[in-house]
């Protein structure tokens, strides 16, 4: 089972990991979607929101921007971030299922 998150607003993903108000949280078990939430981040204080995020307990974690010691935190808990990806949250989830999610900054991301 490998639990992913993203923050998004609304329908897409949020600009800044930090600054998100809700993180989407997909399950997959067998490269299919067994169950999908969204959490709401009732802190404004951006490293609450980051605790917040490290207690859902991510394999991975797909956003936009992202400062570096949100990084550095995720990072500590072996957290896998695949930054600067933009887009409707659905489409970036079918995509990293497919193999085929691209990141700004680096080429084709492969699945763990």
């Amino acid at each position: 089972m490998i639990k992913i998150a993203m923050p998004v607003f609304g329908d897409r993903i949020s600009n800044r990991l930090d600054c998100a108000e809700n993180i989407q949280v997909t399950e997959i078990d067998n490269n299919k979607i067994v169950k999908q939430e969204v959490v709401k981040m009732y802190n404004d204080n951006q490293l609450e929101k980051i605790n917040l995020l490290i207690q859902i307990n991510p394999d991975t974690v797909i956003c936009d921007g992202i400062t570096e010691i949100c990084n550095i935190k995720l990072a500590e808990k072996n957290i896998n971030v695949i930054p600067w990806i933009q887009g409707n949250s659905k489409d970036i989830i079918n995509k990293y299922l497919t193999g085929k999610l691209y990141s700004h900054t680096e080429n084709l991301i492969t699945k763990e």
